[in-house]
Formats: structure tokens, C-alpha cells, sequence
């Protein structure tokens, strides 16, 4: 990230604002990896019953704003945010943190009480009954749809068959790898041939009920009538042809927030310009080029391969679906240097070594 900085061809305005902005927090993510690490024994008994009930009551909050109006949302702000809030839209990162947070307990619950024992304790079954009720409450209450399909990639990533086979893994891992190092092309391809398709078809005008103007009329597919898709499809491709003017090394880190001459048609993206590209890939092509691209797959394919390791099936598969769900996050929706993104990320890395336990079969 700061060596890109003395390669920022076209973003002019590129400094070391951003760096050393979020390196407190890549630095406390370290911190907090290795207290965890050397403090494991200790720490874990603590963790696995603290964290089920901070998730319990973080979600009992947030169904309490979803189904009442964000009463407690409301409060807290004070009268000055009442006219600005409508729906519960800015609940949305908070609930997408907190669906990836009850997973990850419910592997941890798994781990210590299931897993191990012959009996597992009541409260145990009860807690997990609770949090995965109110994931299903959060996903039926909620206006994140990254939160919905965050819940379906988990299942479809955890259905996948032949997670023993060490074909496989290989296979994800190139599949990836593939995906990566292709996304500029295909995020053009999309935008020419699917936005149209996802995008309001124009179907004439109606007079407006209460002006009684004519107003121009839009049809639209109805499980995305809501969604940002074509929008997100347009970002992507002007993005990605940018990146490509430079595709070894990049336009350097943050280049979306500083690059003011952006090439395209303002056909779903209205604004002139964009402060990330709702696409961790695309975001790293645009910043660190095939470089980065390179170093990103390298950096899966050790993830995958640790995932590989774990010894019991059940959580491998879990952990797979986790990992494939959060990746489908990070490719439609946060910039990868917003700081509450690092932060929980870290956190959630921090507490790995906790709750995995490896194959010792070298052969493996």
C-alpha cells in the first residue's frame, strides 16, 4: 500500500493519508493475533462465553431497530436524526458484521461444546437455537440484501461436495485464482451483456398522482427491483478499463477517490465519480495492478489450503461456507480499506487459531 504511492500515475492526489491513516488498525489486528495466540488456553474458556451472549444481545438490539423503527437507533441520536432516517438501510453494515460474527460463534460453540463432548450442555443448544433464530429474523426483517445472500452463499459454500478429496481444493484454489485474474474482462462482459438485463426497462410515462405530470415510467425485475446491480456493473467496468491503461502495477492505493476523468456513459452511475469500486478485486486491480492481483491469489490459495486442514468435516465444510460468503461480500459491496471492514476482519482472523485444530497426517 505505501509503496504504490510512488507509482500513482494518474490520482494526483494520493499521499500517505490512507496508510497511516488505518495502520493503528492493521497494527492492532497484529496485536490482538498474537495475545490470542500465546494466550490461547486461557483465553478461549473466556471467549466461548462471553462472545454467544455479547452476539445474543447485539442481535436482540438489532431486531428491536429492525421491527420497531430503529426506536433504539433513535434514541441514542437524539431528535436531529429523525427526519434523515427512513427504513433501516443504516442498519445495514451492522448487520452484516454482526451475521458474520454469529457464524463464527456458532463454529466455536461447536468446537468446544459439540464437538469434544459426549453431552453437550443445555445452554449450549439453547444458545444456538437463539442465534440462528435471529439470523433468520435479521434476514427477513432486514433491507441488506448482501446480508441475504451472504446466508445463501454460506449454504451453497458449505454443500459443496467432496471436501475430503484434495482435488478438490486444488480446484477452488485455481478456480479463484482464475476468477481474480480475469475480473477486468469479465466485469466489462457484464456490464455489456447482463446490466441491461438487471437495469429498469424504460415502458413509457404515466401522469403522477400527485403532481399530475407525466412521469416517465420503469418496469423492474422484481427480486432486484431494489438492488444496485447495473449500477454496481457500470462502476466495474469503467473501473476496470482504467486499471488496464496501467495493468502491471496500478494506479496506486485509493486511486478511485482521487482519478476525476473516469470514461463512461452515466448509464446506471449518475455520479462523476466514485470513492471505491464495490469490488475487493477490481479495487485491488485499479490500486496494485497484476502485482497485486498475483499476491492476492497466493494469499487465497494459503487460505483455502488452511481450511483444507481442519480436521473434522462438519467445521471444514462451515468454515468453507464462511469464507465463500464473505468473498461474495467483498465483491459487491465494501471498499477493502473502510476501517470497520479491517477492524472486524482482524478481529475474526485474531480468534481463528482458537477454535481450529489441524490434521497431523503429514501425507495430508
Amino acid at each position: 500500500m505505501v509503496a504504490s504511492i510512488s507509482w500513482g500515475y494518474d490520482a494526483d492526489a494520493i499521499t500517505l493519508w490512507r496508510p497511516m491513516n488505518i495502520a493503528p488498525i492493521f497494527l492492532g489486528n497484529i496485536l490482538l493475533c498474537a495475545v490470542l495466540s500465546d494466550k490461547r488456553a486461557a483465553l478461549l474458556p473466556l471467549l466461548t462465553r462471553f462472545l454467544p451472549w455479547t452476539c445474543l444481545l447485539a442481535a436482540t438490539i438489532t431486531l428491536v431497530n429492525l421491527y420497531g423503527d430503529s426506536i433504539i437507533y433513535k434514541t441514542l441520536h437524539g431528535s436531529d436524526i429523525l427526519p434523515n432516517v427512513s427504513g433501516t438501510a443504516h442498519l445495514n453494515r451492522g448487520i452484516v458484521s454482526l451475521t458474520f460474527m454469529i457464524l463464527f460463534t456458532l463454529v466455536m460453540l461447536y468446537r468446544v461444546y459439540i464437538r469434544p463432548a459426549i453431552t453437550t450442555p443445555q445452554w449450549v443448544i439453547g444458545m444456538i437455537i437463539a442465534l440462528i433464530s435471529c439470523l433468520i429474523a435479521m434476514a427477513v426483517g432486514t433491507e441488506s440484501q448482501t446480508m441475504q445472500i451472504s446466508i445463501v452463499l454460506v449454504l451453497l459454500g458449505a454443500a459443496i461436495p467432496c471436501v475430503s478429496n484434495r482435488k478438490t481444493w486444488m480446484l477452488l484454489s485455481i478456480g479463484l485464482s482464475l476468477a481474480i485474474l480475469s475480473a477486468p474482462f469479465v466485469a466489462q462482459y457484464l456490464f455489456k451483456h447482463v446490466a441491461p438485463l438487471a437495469a429498469p426497462q424504460y415502458i413509457g410515462q404515466t401522469i403522477d398522482p400527485e403532481t399530475g405530470e407525466m412521469v416517465d415510467d420503469f418496469e423492474k425485475i422484481p427480486l432486484i427491483a431494489d438492488s444496485f446491480v447495473a449500477n454496481r456493473m457500470e462502476i466495474w467496468d469503467f473501473v476496470s478499463r482504467r486499471a488496464l491503461q496501467h495493468p502491471l502495477l496500478g494506479h496506486g492505493v485509493e486511486a478511485t477517490r482521487s482519478i476525476d476523468n473516469w470514461d463512461f456513459a452515466h448509464l446506471y452511475h449518475k455520479e462523476d465519480m466514485v470513492l471505491h469500486p464495490h469490488n475487493f478485486v477490481i479495487q485491488i486491480w485499479i490500486e496494485f495492478g497484476l502485482l497485486g492481483a498475483v499476491l492476492a491469489c497466493i494469499a487465497f490459495a494459503w487460505v483455502l489450503r488452511s481450511i483444507w486442514r481442519v480436521d473434522d468435516i462438519f467445521m471444514r465444510r462451515f468454515i468453507l461456507g464462511i469464507f465463500i460468503s464473505a468473498l461474495g461480500v467483498c465483491a459487491s459491496s465494501y471498499g477493502i480499506w473502510q476501517s470497520w471492514w479491517i477492524g472486524f476482519w482482524g478481529f475474526v482472523i485474531a480468534m481463528v487459531p482458537l477454535i481450529l485444530t489441524k490434521k497431523t497426517d503429514k501425507t495430508s
